[in-house]
């Protein structure tokens, strides 16, 4: 084989070679293309599980959290020798009582942040009745979510972590007092009702040194809501209706019928700021038929018989 002829062979099967490494440096890098893709996409989807699966703990623990809500509220409703009654069992209230709601048995003090020992920390039993119990059961009425509940009455110290102040009211300050308050010294209970002598017709959040039994405090309701690793808290605040704001034993803007053989409207004073006030009128219409009498006939007939009950006029 000439010189010439082998030159030309070995340039050809050097090319060949060439070609052959350039295929195979073109093939891996396309391998490992291939595999960081499918590497990012298995990283990717196990992500997209993780945020979806969080996502769905995330919302099954604030839906839990609200349902521990409900639950108290409903059980605040009613009277205190109800089963399912979770309020204050206390005659007058006090102002150191708390309620728990558990769902769970594993449930510790330690969960809560603001757990103290001066406080009642109650877990009312339905079954058997025991409002007062302080052993750590399930006194829920339902398991199907997981949450614990906390309800207590709301403080003066507890308007004040809200930003009350004095020229920043959020309740009509009517204890005599106008000091701050701490986390030791929190402060008398505020109520809620109709104790704004500006406003007298109008609910306000009130404290005082001696309230009316016929109100009742204000409660914070807080709600832990618990799913897989997600934890929600909602914390609200409620109130018991005071009822329409009656200032009299009669009130009304339009004409009145009675009806009935005798009617009798009280007007006795029982607030103990005036002397005993007879009825403020007595109807007995002939042969038990019924008497009509306009708005202007009655404010004319009550002013001439009852002066005020309790600073209020007899009616309006």
């Amino acid at each position: 084989m000439n010189s010439k002829y082998r030159s030309a062979l070995f340039g050809m099967m050097s090319k060949y070679t060439d070609e052959r490494g350039i295929a195979l440096i073109a093939t891996l890098a396309i391998v490992a293309i291939i595999a960081l893709a499918s590497g990012i996409a298995v990283i990717t989807t196990n992500m997209d599980i993780k945020i979806s699966s969080n996502y769905k703990s995330s919302v099954q623990a604030l839906y839990a959290a609200q349902a521990g809500i409900e639950e108290a509220r409903n059980r605040l409703r009613g009277s205190s020798l109800a089963s399912n009654y979770a309020g204050d069992p206390s005659a007058s209230p006090n102002e150191n009582w708390s309620a728990y709601i558990l769902t769970l048995n594993a449930w510790q003090t330690s969960d809560d942040p603001n757990y103290s020992n001066s406080y009642t920390n109650y877990i009312p039993q339905y079954s058997p009745f025991n409002h007062t119990n302080t052993t750590i059961v399930v006194n829920s009425l339902q398991t199907a979510s997981s949450y614990w509940v906390k309800i207590r009455h709301k403080r003066e110290f507890d308007a004040e972590q809200a930003g009350h102040t004095i020229t920043s009211r959020h309740y009509n300050d009517n204890d005599g007092s106008t000091a701050t308050h701490t986390a030791g010294v929190r402060g008398n209970i505020i109520y809620y009702g109709y104790e704004d002598p500006l406003a007298p017709t109008i609910a306000v959040q009130f404290t005082s040194s001696t309230p009316p039994p016929k109100y009742k405090p204000v409660e914070i309701i807080t709600a832990y809501g618990i799913s897989g690793g997600s934890l929600k808290i909602i914390e609200i605040e409620v109130v018991h209706h005071p009822g329409p704001p009656i200032l009299a034993p009669l009130y009304s803007k339009y004409s009145v019928e009675i009806n009935g053989s005798s009617a009798t409207v009280s007007g006795n004073d029982t607030c103990s700021t005036n002397p005993p006030i007879p009825p403020a009128y007595v109807l007995n219409p002939p042969d038990g038929r019924h008497k009509r009498h306009s708005q202007l006939n009655w404010f004319s007939i009550i002013a001439t018989n009852w002066t005020n009950r309790c600073g209020y006029y007899g009616i309006y």
